[in-house]
């Protein structure tokens, strides 16, 4: 079985199905989750300092608590990352297999319709 998984990640088909998507999809993901994962925090300390307090502030409990929080959101979002990736790795394991057969389904098909006798 494993010998099987493997042939699904043969470089030509890999390479044809990442062209097929318009790109890495891989790429597009760690962008999209990078996006996600920033912005939010910035706008949370650009509210937090920018508009409530001063940069005194970090210095004091409630900067270690802040520090705290994020540590914990970071862990969170890598997680995520993580459990979001696997699907990611398994989706596209997936299409490679549909790839894969597809071809294989043509392949068949253009015997099978080669082997047929004519009638004239």
């Amino acid at each position: 079985m494993e010998e099987k998984e493997r042939d699904f990640f043969d470089p030509k088909i890999l390479r044809e199905t990442l062209k097929n998507l318009g790109g890495n999809p891989y790429h597009k993901f760690n962008i999209a989750f990078s996006l996600m994962s920033v912005i939010p925090l910035l706008v949370f300390f650009y509210i937090l300092i920018g508009k409530f307090f001063t940069l005194d502030i970090l210095s004091t409990n409630v900067g270690f608590i802040l520090f705290i929080v994020i540590i914990i959101s970071l862990g969170g979002y890598y997680t995520g990352y993580r459990m979001i990736k696997n699907f990611l790795d398994q989706v596209v394991s997936y299409l490679l297999k549909v790839v894969k057969y597809n071809e294989q389904l043509k392949t068949s098909i253009a015997e099978a319709f080669d082997t047929v006798p004519s009638n004239s």
